[in-house]
């Protein structure tokens, strides 16, 4: 019986040195990555500003928050 030569080749003990384009698509992906978790947070505080309240709430504050007995809901509206 005669073997068929149709599969892959058979694998060199040298390393496969990758192109140059395989390099530069990785680094303009990682790029286009950075832009978009940095470059718009950064452009929606810079167009809207900042999120955050100006005053902190303090420790004690965020616990009673937290801790207070919740009120059932009821339309202000409502007759």
């Amino acid at each position: 019986m005669s073997r068929s030569t149709s599969g892959p080749p058979p694998s060199r003990s040298q390393p496969r040195h990758r192109p140059v384009t395989d390099l530069l698509r990785g680094l303009l992906a990682l790029l286009v990555m950075l832009a978009l978790l940095v470059g718009i947070p950064v452009a929606l505080f810079a167009l809207r500003g900042n999120p955050l309240p100006d005053t902190g709430t303090d420790l004690s504050g965020l616990l009673d928050r937290l801790t207070a007995p919740v009120r059932t809901a009821r339309c202000s509206w409502a007759p």
